[in-house]
């Protein structure tokens, strides 16, 4: 490959990784999975499985993913902090729910949960306050009739989200 090729491919790489990291705090789940997928086609290509171009085409797949995404998050009226819950919910298996109905229940919970934060909930000596948190989520859950045998599973989703999303709130807030 020639030299202004190398540039363009690193430049490329260098960019999705970049919008990758910055992305994934607000979405833990998806863009998790589209870290593991650029880092699965690199290793591909460093073991000279596919040919640069090909990596190349995976990582526009990629970034059109992330677009697609971007549309959907318009489509649904949700927030990037609220489509992250979302996708939460929706990753669960057995989900049953339709997208009208998650949107409603993510609009509920994002503000249950940005109404009871507090500074340093996520760590051990503010219990309480993770415990508030919790609290506040599980009742937004029981008021929108989450079945039983999905409660638990979705409670946990919201919680691990929001503790990536607002860990260091008051300073992640945009």
């Amino acid at each position: 490959m020639e030299m202004a090729g190398i540039f363009a491919f690193e430049v490329v790489r260098k960019l999705l990784q970049v919008e990758i990291v910055l992305r994934q705090r607000k979405n833990l789940r998806k863009y998790t999975s589209f870290k593991q997928m650029l880092e699965e086609v690199l290793k591909r290509y460093h073991a000279q499985t596919i040919t640069a171009v090909e990596v190349v085409q995976e990582m526009i797949k990629i970034r059109q993913s992330m677009i697609e995404d971007d549309e959907r998050k318009h489509t649904l009226n949700l927030s990037d902090e609220e489509l992250a819950f979302y996708d939460a919910i929706a990753a669960t298996k057995d989900t049953l729910y339709d997208e009208p109905f998650l949107a409603d229940l993510v609009h509920d919970v994002v503000q249950a949960i940005k109404g009871h934060l507090k500074v340093d909930w996520t760590m051990p000596h503010r219990a309480d306050a993770r415990a508030e948190v919790m609290a506040a989520v599980k009742w937004v859950l029981h008021k929108r009739k989450i079945k039983a045998e999905q409660f638990d599973k979705i409670l946990a989703r919201v919680m691990e989200q929001a503790v990536e999303l607002y860990e260091e709130w008051p300073m992640s807030v945009e």
